[in-house]
């Protein structure tokens, strides 16, 4: 399996290989969204010598002639040249700790991307029974020393395995003055003292013993005199890493010990001390960035680079700089008299800066590099037009963002919605939606959105009734017909109906209450509440008697009536109750005594009298004993009518 997976990624390039590979020190600018592992997400555990099932996922866009799996101190998988990209990973039994996984996919060749990498926790499920270090205790030689600790422990299962940089191991130390440890395992010496680091792993700890030396600063071999010894031993150093923040080589903490920290070491000596003229200090080269790197490495602006050279003291002055540029900027070897100088890297993409110095002796600097990332380009967004389509509620806008350099800051920004917010009880033709910023790892943004032009509609038609009135009195059988009508200013109105159709008649008989109701609904499913009028149906009445004619008071008057419709047809029936209810004199509105001549009404009913007109008629003998001159009315109801009735009379 590692053999051919060799085969193809040295095919895809030695230093993609070497970079993304082995290293896999960082995600780095290797990994694109292309490519991705979807399963597992980062942190889930999985035992030693279990078998691991991941899957990877790749853009509909992209087409890879092979993917394969890299997996850290794991190793390669065999390639897959076509979907599913689903592998089973065996985890190695004597790995514990955090290890990153890596998805490759090769487009050609010479060719190939890599997914971002997720990180996956290799624990034992074995209980922890003892542990181990490789140091009972340690004694430094001077502030600054780094000394790793190796921890191993045995398990119930019979195994025993390097629990060092395992999620599950903590460690600490007793008197910070006088050492650190870090989360893998590192002790350094930081003052004069003694102090215990203790490891601890589930219910089992052990302790290493640490001793620091007094010293000060330039005393590196802490014999009390800083000397001649003390600078042999960064001479020694040159142009080699610092071991740390606390590397009392690196007198000047730029993380590198070079001819500066000698020439300061010079300076702090307490007895006679020197760099040999015979020896061949070279020169010391910094770089400074302006601007400098966000915290994730990257610049979105153009980078001045200013180069300064410097030698040693009593040594050959800087003669020249030599620098040069490959990747996203090239830039010829160039090499530039005297110990400074700047350029500017304007090209987006990855830099790498080579430099280094020569002084006039000839010495050479061991050659140095800087990485430049810079991405001045925002992300690309990309989101879907409105349909064109009413709806009934809010609309959501579907939108992806990718960015070609510095890849996005969130990752959840390469698909994301944007939705309009509109109010209830409204409708428009033009709702925006909200907006999203997207921006990359450099710092550069763009804002998604707001997408204009949606149509939403969340309010119902309107109804309106002008036939029948509210309160409206109709005869029996009066010809009216149905007015009404309803409108929507958004999807437009898909239903409107009444309890009949607006132009047909209205229901007039038979008498009594009635209730017209209208429904709508719009094209999205709103729904008008339902809109009502209540209307009575009332007889018309046809007179038998002349109310100008006056009787004399005292007598009785017939009143003689017929209900009618409002084509004044006689609709009176025997069925129908008619009662007199009151009596009034109309000029002083005075309530006067109501009173039937004779045993003819009784009840103060009237008299149904099937002789009067085609369906017959109604009496009432009204007695108008005691009324005094004047115009008198007398209210009288009708069953199923819901309206009294008046008939006026004179009495002299």
């Amino acid at each position: 399996m590692a053999r051919k997976a060799t085969i193809i990624l040295t095919r895809v390039g030695q230093f993609a290989l070497l970079f993304c590979t082995f290293l896999l020190a960082s995600d780095s600018v290797c990994a694109q969204q292309t490519i991705m592992i979807v399963s597992p997400v980062t942190g889930t555990r999985v035992a030693p010598g279990q078998t691991l099932t991941v899957q990877v996922s790749t853009s509909p866009q992209v087409s890879f002639s092979a993917v394969q799996l890299i997996g850290e101190n794991i190793g390669i998988t065999s390639p897959k040249s076509s979907q599913p990209y689903s592998f089973a990973l065996v985890m190695p039994n004597d790995i514990i700790g955090l290890k990153k996984l890596t998805a490759l996919g090769v487009l050609s060749p010479e060719n190939a991307v890599f997914s971002p990498s997720i990180v996956v926790d290799l624990e034992s499920n074995a209980n922890a029974i003892g542990l181990s270090v490789n140091f009972t205790q340690i004694r430094f030689r001077h502030t600054g020393q780094e000394l790793p600790l190796v921890v191993r422990c045995d398990f119930d299962d019979g195994s025993n395995l390097d629990i060092t940089k395992s999620s599950l191991i903590s460690y600490s130390v007793a008197d910070n003055s006088v050492a650190s440890v870090d989360s893998a395992g590192l002790v350094t010496a930081v003052g004069p003292g003694s102090t215990n680091v203790t490891a601890r792993y589930g219910n089992q700890a052990t302790q290493v013993q640490i001793f620091v030396p007094k010293s000060k600063r330039g005393d590196l071999n802490a014999d009390g005199q800083i000397n001649q010894d003390d600078l042999n031993i960064v001479l020694a150093a040159l142009s080699t890493p610092a071991t740390g923040p606390t590397d009392a080589r690196d007198l000047n903490g730029d993380g590198i010990i070079d001819i500066m920290d000698a020439n300061i070491l010079v300076a702090l000596c307490t007895q006679p001390c020197g760099i040999p003229a015979s020896y061949k200090v070279p020169p010391a080269t910094t770089i400074a960035a302006v601007p400098q790197p966000n915290g994730a490495g990257w610049n979105n602006s153009d980078i001045t680079l200013s180069l300064v050279s410097t030698g040693s003291n009593g040594g050959a002055a800087v003669k020249q700089i030599t620098y040069s540029a490959t990747g996203a900027q090239f830039i010829a070897t160039t090499v530039v008299p005297g110990a400074s100088t700047s350029f500017a890297i304007t090209t987006e993409g990855i830099t790498t800066i080579t430099f280094f110095g020569t002084d006039n002796a000839g010495n050479v600097e061991r050659a140095k590099t800087l990485t430049i990332r810079l991405d001045k380009t925002a992300p690309s967004i990309s989101c879907s037009a409105p349909d064109g389509l009413w709806h009934a509620s809010d609309v959501t806008i579907l939108c992806t963002a990718s960015d070609a350099g510095s890849g996005l800051a969130n990752p959840l920004d390469a698909s994301f919605s944007l939705t309009t917010s509109v109010p209830a009880e409204t409708e428009t033709s033009n709702a925006a939606t909200d907006t999203r910023s997207i921006c990359d790892v450099a710092g550069n943004c763009a804002t998604a959105g707001p997408v204009t032009g949606n149509m939403v509609d969340k309010k119902p038609p309107t109804i309106s009734i002008s036939s029948p009135t509210a309160g409206g009195n109709y005869l029996l059988n009066q010809a009216v017909n149905a007015n009404y009508g309803c409108a929507d200013g958004g999807s437009g109105v898909a239903t409107c109906t009444g309890t009949v159709a607006s132009g047909s008649p209205l229901s007039t008989a038979p008498v009594g209450s009635k209730t017209f109701i209208v429904n709508a609904t719009d094209k999205v499913g709103n729904i008008a509440p339902t809109q009502s009028v209540s209307y009575s149906i009332t007889y018309g009445v046809c007179l038998l008697y002349d109310p100008t004619r006056a009787v004399q008071s005292g007598s009785t008057i017939p009143l003689k009536i017929q209900l009618c419709d409002a084509n004044n047809g006689d609709v009176s029936s025997s069925t129908v109750v008619v009662h007199a209810v009151s009596l009034v004199q109309t000029s002083t509105n005075a309530s006067e005594v109501l009173q039937a001549s004779g045993n003819a009404n009784p009840d103060n009913d009237f008299r149904f009298d099937p002789t009067l007109g085609p369906t017959g008629g109604y009496i009432f003998n009204l007695s108008t004993k005691g009324l005094t001159t004047g115009s008198y009315q007398l209210t009288f109801t009708a069953a199923g009518d819901p309206l009294p009735h008046v008939l006026s009379f004179q009495a002299r």
